[in-house]
């Protein structure tokens, strides 16, 4: 990769960084959301159909306010499903941030996965065997 390359994706981690924090710079509103996420959400590595995993946060529900305050503060856009549900994510660099900020008001196998998340980064290549080795899972 060249320089100019690795710097614009530093410059764009480090913007998303600060746009999730900012969102979410008040305690409550990180617990507010781990429940949410813990409740109704998926702490997840997603792949595209080729080697390559990403981080992602997601949420899905029939309550389109919930979806719409959890969007607001992932950084996120609420998506209306079929059958009235709605759902929202969190992917890559906002997704490790998000993990980042929540993961200490979780329990269990999503703090565990928050944390994973957290230490790995945001990709992955190889095999989904190969992402469980790397990630320590």
């Amino acid at each position: 990769m060249q320089k100019s390359a690795i710097f614009s994706i530093r410059a764009r981690k480090k913007k998303i960084q600060g746009q999730v924090t900012r969102a979410l710079s008040r305690g409550e509103d990180r617990a507010w959301l781990a429940g949410i996420i813990e409740g109704e959400g998926s702490v997840l590595w997603a792949s595209y159909g080729n080697d390559e995993w990403r981080a992602k946060i997601s949420i899905i529900m029939n309550d389109r306010a919930v979806i719409a305050y959890a969007a607001k503060l992932m950084g996120a856009t609420p998506f209306d499903k079929k059958r009235k549900r709605w759902h929202t994510y969190a992917e890559g660099f906002r997704a490790i941030q998000v993990a980042k900020l929540t993961g200490p008001h979780m329990r269990g196998q999503k703090k565990e996965l928050a944390f994973a998340m957290v230490n790995a980064g945001h990709v992955f290549r190889g095999t989904r065997a190969a992402v469980a080795l790397q990630i320590g899972l």
